[in-house]
């Protein structure tokens, strides 16, 4: 190879590298964030698009699980009275009051459904106000909610007026927030998501609601896999 040709290489190369390192510089100075992460080796935020955020509500059973199941249900969808009344209680039974799993909620609502004020985004709302009143209760409450439409105020102690108040006074960006998580996780016209995660393995997605018996066995396969004992 020709002298010149080596140098026109060595010029090319070093070129790369330098703009490489402006444009990496550029994007630290935009993102502390990003750079927190590298600083202290810690990649997992950087990989956690594929699965929905878990800011809002609490958990269900101990936030310290190796397994997470998270839930997109459509609340006027007899699929998902389905799962809520037959499913859920023996998930809960077997594997979130034994502390393997925890359960996070959330709900399918679109631009139409907040356009239209229908029935979804009324009890999308609803449950809203309803963490924000009594987070204890939370998930009785919303799992009584999907399964009669209706909620025992007496039951839970729940100010039937204050609850009002909050669906009347509040707008919840949040609702706006998971209207574009739902568009980035491609949920749009799919009206029940599951996700089972866990830190460092692959994120499992399930289109519908799965039969108890194979997804028992997803499950336990998870838990095999994070190297919690059965």
């Amino acid at each position: 190879m020709k002298i010149t040709n080596i140098l026109l290489l060595i010029f090319i190369i070093t070129f790369v590298i330098i703009s490489a390192n402006t444009l990496y510089q550029r994007e630290i100075d935009k993102n502390p964030e990003f750079k927190k992460q590298l600083e202290t080796l810690d990649f997992g935020g950087l990989i956690k698009d594929d699965i929905p955020s878990t800011k809002f509500f609490s958990f269900l059973g101990n936030q310290d699980a190796p397994v997470t199941l998270i839930s997109y249900l459509d609340i006027g969808s007899e699929e998902t009275k389905n799962f809520i009344e037959g499913i859920m209680p023996q998930i809960k039974e077997e594997f979130i009051n034994s502390g393997k799993i925890n359960y996070y909620q959330k709900y399918y609502i679109t631009n139409k459904d907040v356009e239209t004020r229908n029935s979804r985004f009324i009890f999308t709302k609803t449950l809203f106000c309803v963490s924000m009143l009594d987070q204890k209760n939370y998930y009785n409450i919303s799992f009584d909610l999907m399964k009669t439409k209706e909620i025992n105020h007496q039951k839970y102690n729940l100010s039937k007026d204050k609850l009002n108040s909050c669906i009347q006074n509040n707008n919840f960006d949040q609702i706006n927030q998971d209207m574009l998580e739902m568009k980035r996780l491609n949920i749009i016209g799919v009206k029940q998501k599951l996700f089972l995660v866990s830190e460092g393995l692959p994120n499992q997605k399930m289109e519908g609601i799965p039969a108890y018996t194979p997804f028992r066995r997803m499950i336990i396969q998870k838990l095999f896999s994070a190297g919690e004992a059965i």
